[in-house]
């Protein structure tokens, strides 16, 4: 048996948990994690469920060492309730490593195959638990809980849910290997609740250091899975009638691999997922209701209502991957192709990107090749993740060029790629400034929310029209 290390190669991990005081913790070999609670919201969590929900965040965030190094992990507690739950999940994920990370030159078959053969090199030990009956909260209406990161999405879910009427419980994860970005948006948190008057609960994700950092990141795959689950014990306390993750519409959007398989970018945050997650609260007795309310819009709709309608809130808006050494210094890093997508983007809804704190100009050739756009000449997304919102980029461009922006990107568009659009112009409209589906929307909320897309929607396009005239 061999203690984890990135560097050398695991025969045999021995997984252990156990309760504490004011959570759980989880035992890797002889290495144990702290999954830490405020003493007030884990005495609120009922005691029959906090073996069980240890159990499952142990299988949840160490299932993947059996990918990463082909080893056996020998787990010291029966097979947790929700295993064929989380492994669904991850079966559909597993494939986006094909185009999240080309160099790795993974294939479908072979991804899918490690997962098969990996569950036969797993063992527990001892029967399941007995199911015991649980009185569930009592649901405390108009009230959400929002994993809030600043990024456009969150910030838009926060602010449309607050117009509507609803009562926020944002929480911020801390991850233990985002640094920068942890510093950047400590930063941002102690401002926007000050200015807003509203209470950011931080959640330290001492789990999160079982992930592989950087190589092929294992142990990322269902991230949004791992979060709802540790949040539970939240759910007994604050008691929220809704649980928001902030999934836009592109999450369901598809590609298929060179094998023929139909590959989800974003499984986890697509509509069925999103829906499908609602069991997992039902299996610790929650009837809160897990649900998009910005599923119908695409990335250029949710900025220019967040920007547009809420500028205040629009103005903390931090999307950057911030592992660059640049963001000790600064709010944007501009190396990285978040960074170009955000700011052609704002300028194609007609926002200074300064207004967010970028200092970068992100137009300029030495820029290129972060938009992943200029090397393709035909309308079609390539087999990788960067390629995703090519469409999408193709009409900011166009946006941008058509309000004047000057840059060298912008001559570099409208020389080799405005042609493209032209004969596009009115699918990419259509596609990216409309509204979509509603599936995880709760049906009380929609006539608010749809509302508020449609009337933001219908400025956009006029605008969109006065500025394709000029």
């Amino acid at each position: 048996m061999t203690i984890i290390s990135r560097s050398v190669t695991i025969t045999l991990v021995k997984i252990r948990t156990k309760i504490i005081d004011n959570g759980f913790a989880v035992g890797v070999n002889n290495r144990w994690i702290k999954n830490i609670y405020p003493k007030i919201v884990w005495s609120s969590f009922p005691i029959s469920l906090r073996q069980i929900l240890s159990d499952n965040a142990a299988y949840f965030f160490s299932i993947h060492f059996s990918f990463e190094n082909k080893g056996k992990i020998d787990y010291q507690f029966p097979p947790p309730n929700l295993l064929s739950f989380f492994t669904h999940g991850l079966w559909y994920s597993l494939p986006e490593a094909v185009l999240e990370i080309p160099e790795a030159k993974f294939t479908s078959e072979k991804l899918l195959r490690d997962a098969y053969n990996s569950g036969l090199r797993t063992s527990f030990k001892g029967h399941p638990y007995l199911a015991r009956s649980v009185i569930p909260p009592k649901i405390i209406k108009n009230s959400f809980l929002l994993p809030f990161s600043f990024g456009k999405d969150s910030l838009l879910t926060y602010a449309v849910a607050k117009e509507i009427g609803l009562k926020p419980h944002p929480v911020f994860f801390i991850e233990p290997t985002s640094s920068f970005e942890n510093a950047n948006k400590a930063k941002l948190r102690l401002k926007f609740q000050k200015e807003f008057n509203e209470t950011i609960t931080q959640f330290p994700l001492n789990l999160g250091a079982l992930r592989q950092k950087g190589g092929t990141l294992w142990g990322w795959d269902m991230l949004l899975t791992q979060y709802t689950l540790l949040m539970i014990p939240y759910l007994y306390f604050w008691k929220p009638q809704y649980f928001f993750w902030s999934n836009e519409q592109s999450t369901n959007d598809v590609e298929k691999d060179k094998q023929g398989y139909i590959i989800n970018t974003t499984y986890e945050q697509g509509v069925f997922w999103t829906v499908h997650l609602n069991n997992l609260l039902r299996t610790f007795s929650s009837n809160t209701i897990i649900s998009s309310i910005i599923e119908p819009l695409h990335e250029m709709a949710i900025l220019y209502i967040l920007h547009h309608r809420y500028p205040k809130v629009g103005n903390y808006q931090l999307s950057c991957f911030n592992d660059d050494p640049k963001s000790k210094k600064q709010k944007w890093c501009g190396n990285c192709y978040e960074c170009a997508r955000v700011y052609i983007f704002l300028l194609g809804v007609g926002v200074n990107p300064k207004q967010v704190g970028f200092v970068d100009d992100m137009l300029t050739l030495k820029k290129k090749n972060l938009y992943y756009m200029f090397e393709h000449k035909e309308l079609t997304r390539p087999l990788n993740i960067l390629f995703q919102s090519w469409g999408e980029r193709l009409l900011a461009f166009y946006l941008a060029y058509k309000r004047g922006i000057k840059g060298d990107l912008i001559t570099l568009f409208a020389k080799e790629l405005l042609p493209i659009v032209l004969k596009k112009k009115k699918e990419l409209l259509t596609q990216y400034c409309g509204l979509h589906s509603t599936e995880t929307i709760a049906k009380e909320l929609q006539p608010k929310l749809l509302h508020i897309y449609r009337d933001e929607m219908s400025r956009f396009r006029r605008e969109i029209k006065r500025v394709d005239r000029g």
